[in-house]
């Protein structure tokens, strides 16, 4: 099977370009929020009757990916071995991937993948959920996407006001939004101190000004080339200002968020 790669912090930290980036090369595919690890984590003790969404995110993802394969997901028998788990994951992304559902376009064939993974930064970095990962999925590797948060809280409000359906939490004060960006961060630095080799870390803003650089990096952590076609490619994502349009919206200052800022070097 192709090891698993999962995305752990923050959302509306360009973590879909950063996918997309991704899918770019031959050897990787990960999908934009198909929550099977969600779904997995509540089928462990048996299918359950109904699926609920996941306290901090909104159920579109989930219940697209639930109506498309029932018929995978009733057949699962997660109880079977070590393995049952990982390989459930294996068959339902790879459906996923290769035939989509009502919210999730097809993206490749999955054949001779290397990493395959799914984008849901919050769910994966949750340490619950994290510790059924890093339990059933030993080969895991993460990908910690940083933005700066004046960008990351002021998109998170916007998108409350604009979009039909969004998370609660999104819903709060400039600072009850800031708080849980702090909170998702302290996540991942926790994992990060538990499985340092295995989570990498890129700024958002450092990924538009390099991308060739970030993606070779990335790449690198992965264990693949980059084959020049690719890095080519790379290079059409370059954008000098992702956070300009957020450039008036003034930030809430805590000594969390601040302590956060001075270690991403933001400050």
């Amino acid at each position: 099977m192709p090891k698993p790669l999962f995305f752990v912090g923050n959302k509306r930290s360009g973590t879909t370009l950063l996918v997309n980036m991704l899918n770019e090369h031959p050897a990787v595919c990960v999908t934009h929020e198909s929550d099977v690890v969600w779904i997995l984590y509540q089928a462990i003790s048996g299918i359950p009757t109904r699926f609920e969404c996941f306290p901090w995110d909104a159920p579109r993802g989930m219940n697209a990916v639930i109506d498309a394969f029932r018929d995978s997901l009733e057949n699962l028998d997660l109880q079977r071995d070590d393995l049952a788990i990982a390989s459930s994951f294996d068959i339902i992304q790879r459906r996923v991937i290769e035939e989509g559902t009502s919210i999730h376009v097809p993206l490749k064939v999955t054949t001779g993948l290397s990493w395959i993974g799914d984008k849901k930064p919050v769910q994966h970095a949750f340490p619950g959920i994290n510790e059924f990962i890093r339990s059933h999925f030993p080969e895991a590797h993460f990908i910690h996407l940083i933005r700066h948060p004046q960008a990351t809280v002021a998109s998170h409000l916007e998108a409350a006001r604009t979009w039909p359906i969004v998370p609660a939490f999104w819903k709060g004060s400039e600072a009850e939004v800031l708080d849980r960006w702090c909170t998702h961060e302290e996540w991942v630095l926790r994992l990060k101190q538990i499985e340092p080799r295995r989570v990498h870390s890129l700024r958002l803003e450092d990924l538009c000004r390099r991308p060739i650089a970030e993606m070779d990096r990335l790449l690198s952590f992965l264990g693949i080339d980059c084959p020049s076609a690719i890095r080519e490619k790379y290079a059409d994502y370059a954008y000098d200002s992702p956070n300009e349009k957020y450039g008036g919206f003034v930030l809430p200052r805590t000594s969390v968020a601040d302590r956060l800022l001075r270690m991403y070097y933001y400050e």
